[in-house]
């Protein structure tokens, strides 16, 4: 459960970096 919710709290994070180096 430690390992999902720190996964769950990283991806969005990871996303908007991403769609900001996108953007």
């Amino acid at each position: 459960a430690l390992s999902s919710n720190k996964f769950t709290g990283e991806l969005p994070h990871a996303l908007g970096r991403l769609t900001n180096i996108i953007d």
